[in-house]
């Protein structure tokens, strides 16, 4: 019987190493960005900037992600726009829980076709607007950015 639980045990943790992650979450290493275009079904660029590297996926739907990554392989950005919204669980990887709760908190304060809300803690910035079927917003973690890079140059 043990045996049995040993092996299911072992099974399970050797399948859930090897499940593949949809997109490169904040503050995960920027080596997890190369399934994005494939995840997303759509196209990526790449450019390197003097501060940081930008991977840039464009959805079959429209919706741009950009994300940024510091020299040193840590993603420490991403934005977003387009129709819709991204899978944002996913690309916030540990930080989502916050931006699902300012997210529902905003929806219980603001009934409407805008919605706007931010959430600023010492370790996550994340700004998001939507209206219509216009999504747009940047997550970022301060201690991650580029010395001499700022927050409004993130796209």
């Amino acid at each position: 019987m043990r045996l049995n639980r040993l092996c299911a045990a072992l099974a399970l943790a050797a399948w859930s190493a090897g499940s593949p992650t949809a997109f490169a979450a904040l503050g995960d290493p920027e080596s997890s960005v190369a399934s994005d275009a494939s995840a997303l079904h759509g196209e990526a660029r790449e450019a390197s900037r003097a501060l940081y590297n930008l991977h840039a996926l464009t959805t079959g739907g429209g919706v741009q992600v950009n994300e940024y990554a510091t020299p040193g392989g840590a993603v420490f950005a991403i934005t977003w726009q387009g129709p819709s919204q991204p899978d944002l669980r996913s690309l916030l990887g540990s930080y989502y829980a916050r931006y699902q709760s300012a997210a529902a908190a905003s929806v219980q304060a603001r009934r409407g076709a805008h919605r706007e809300f931010s959430i600023r803690q010492g370790d996550l910035v994340l700004l998001s607007v939507s209206h219509l079927r216009s999504y747009r917003g940047v997550a970022y973690v301060p201690a991650l950015m580029p010395a001499g890079l700022a927050a409004g140059e993130l796209q």
